[in-house]
């Protein structure tokens, strides 16, 4: 009697003393896609989210706890919660999230972070400047032509850099194969003559820019 006495003054004390288990966060950006893509976050890490402007992002918490499980979303920047249900989805701002549990022993907070970083659609003003030359000459002495496709990127911040864009360059509308950076170099000869285009691009959007 005595040992079930104690066994169950145990299982007691471990109740009393119990919080709702470190959360598994689940992130799906973009749901409004035709195809949105679901991760699960691995417990107490530093998630980092790319998202387009005007972009949803659904989160989830999955925890056990005793007795009714209540969730606050926290908007870490201020403190303000800005969902209060285990699953939501919202237009975030760019900052760091992580949610509170509660239930009848008392809260945990995640030790996992969202990060979300929010992109717009880029470049602005792409323009395509040449190295002097302004025409392709047979001549011998003549240094190459080097086109240089230049765009204001957006401001990014020090938790979110925005990343660096892509490039394509197109010869009379056909893609050249291999030239993805923002200089492309045509050597002094006629068969390098046309019409010049670059792409440039990120995940949100992209500009053409021409050079003849």
């Amino acid at each position: 009697m005595k040992n079930i006495c104690c066994l169950v003054f145990s299982l007691l004390a471990f109740q009393a003393i119990a919080v709702p288990t470190d959360p598994v966060i689940k992130i799906t950006p973009n749901v409004a896609s035709p195809a949105p893509v679901t991760q699960t976050l691995a417990v107490g890490t530093l998630h980092t989210q790319r998202i387009c402007a005007g972009q949803q992002v659904k989160l989830e918490a999955i925890s056990t706890g005793i007795g009714v499980l209540t969730y606050q979303w926290i908007f870490v920047q201020n403190g303000s919660v800005i969902g209060n249900t285990s699953v939501f989805t919202s237009l975030l701002a760019e900052g760091q999230y992580h949610v509170k549990i509660t239930d009848e022993t008392g809260t945990i907070t995640s030790t996992t972070l969202i990060l979300i970083c929010v992109e717009t659609a880029p470049p602005i003003n792409a323009s395509i400047t040449s190295n002097g030359a302004s025409s392709l000459c047979v001549s011998g002495g003549v240094p190459d032509m080097v086109l240089t496709v230049q765009a204001t990127n957006p401001v990014g911040s020090v938790a979110c850099p925005i990343p660096s864009f892509k490039y394509e360059w197109y010869k009379d509308n056909v893609l050249i194969s291999g030239a993805n950076m923002p200089t492309l170099t045509l050597g002094q000869q006629i068969s390098n003559a046309g019409v010049y285009t670059a792409r440039v691009y990120n995940a949100c959007g992209f500009d053409f820019a021409s050079f003849t």
